[in-house]
């Protein structure tokens, strides 16, 4: 028997290694025959140095044609990085080559599942002065507002005016995250204790700015679930996306994607600094029974009160969920109780409403 086992785990790590072999033969071909197919109709990398910023730099301004070449070069060296993947495949999508990008897809998510766990790089433009929310704009407006800055992000030349930089100039800058749940410091450089003395006022450290990330998804119409922590104005590819300035942890907002990379722009507003903290998940199913923080009836375990609320979530992006009914599924001790609506309830999408719950006890039910 010891040495069955023994046999068989040497087996299955000599099935492992010609899979995995078999694999990265099959990708290396696969390259190696789309670079020479894209040379031959007159696509050739024009980067002198090939690396992610410089693919970056032109893939958010030039054509798909003319990245494709880049962006293959740079997965050769780096064939097990997900993410670019998704950036060929995503490229190969944009130049109607769908054959193609269902491969890279497909190993996309074998890398990294279906989603990006997190956004590993973060480009923050700021600060910019502030003033009452109402009043308050785009700051780079003037420059064709952030969809066109973003777009040159990766770009050393890049400038911008703001009266907190001791020059006037303020330039893009990149924080790294490298865990889930890593909250980002964003910390401007700004020499604040000098301008609270000149100005006698500590209404000068309040300050806005933009921050910008990418997240691939590597299959069609996913339910994407988003939530990014204390802050107001949030946009994915241009669509409004309902903010959290509270820090309820448990909230989200739900919208349909389609493969691709997508972007996130988050509006900072912070004094001093700005913490940042965005999550991405895809449900399964559109919508969550929540557990409720709020529940001062409920004392050890008893209840004062027939009466309760249930918070729902509805992550679907366009279909209303509707309950009209609710029933008791399991209880583990104590009289036999029955549940009841007080109203049917309709919760539209994004939308997160409390479902009113009363509960009788069947005896008195019965009498």
């Amino acid at each position: 028997m010891f040495l069955f086992d023994i046999n068989r785990q040497l087996f299955d790590g000599i099935f492992f290694k010609f899979r995995h072999v078999h694999f990265m033969k099959n990708v290396q071909s696969f390259l190696e025959d789309e670079l020479k197919e894209a040379e031959t109709k007159g696509s050739k990398c024009a980067l002198k140095k090939i690396n992610v910023k410089s693919v970056n730099q032109i893939r958010w301004t030039k054509t798909a044609k003319e990245v494709i070449p880049c962006a293959i070069k740079l997965l050769a060296e780096n064939k097990n990085d997900g993410f670019l993947w998704s950036v060929l495949g995503t490229l190969y999508d944009n130049a109607d080559q769908s054959t193609d990008a269902n491969f890279c897809f497909k190993q996309a998510a074998r890398l990294t599942g279906k989603i990006t766990p997190f956004i590993k790089q973060w480009n923050y433009l700021g600060p910019f002065v502030i003033g009452k929310t109402e009043f308050d704009g785009d700051p780079v407006e003037a420059y064709g507002g952030i969809y066109n800055v973003s777009k040159y992000r990766e770009h050393k030349n890049q400038k911008f005016y703001s009266e907190f930089s001791l020059g006037g100039e303020i330039t893009w800058q990149v924080y790294n995250q490298r865990q889930p749940k890593d909250v980002m410091k964003i910390a401007p450089t700004v020499n604040w204790n000098e301008l609270i003395n000149t100005l006698s006022s500590m209404g000068i450290t309040e300050w806005q700015g933009w921050v910008v990330g990418e997240f691939s998804l590597n299959d069609d119409r996913q339910n994407v679930a988003l939530q990014c922590l204390g802050h107001h104005t949030i946009y994915v590819d241009g669509i409004p996306v309902t903010g959290d300035v509270y820090h309820r942890n448990q909230f989200f907002f739900g919208l349909q994607l389609n493969r691709g990379l997508h972007t996130i722009y988050v509006r900072l507003r912070g004094k001093v600094g700005a913490n940042l903290m965005c999550s991405l998940q895809v449900k399964q199913v559109p919508f969550e029974v929540l557990n409720p923080h709020y529940l001062p009836d409920i004392v050890d375990g008893h209840v004062f009160g027939k009466h309760i609320a249930i918070p729902v979530a509805n992550y679907h992006f366009s279909k209303w969920i509707k309950i009209s009914k609710i029933k008791l599924v399991d209880q583990s001790h104590g009289n036999d109780i029955t549940f009841e609506l007080l109203n049917q309830v309709n919760i539209a999408p994004g939308q997160i409403l409390p479902v009113n719950i009363v509960f009788r006890i069947v005896r008195d039910i019965a009498m």
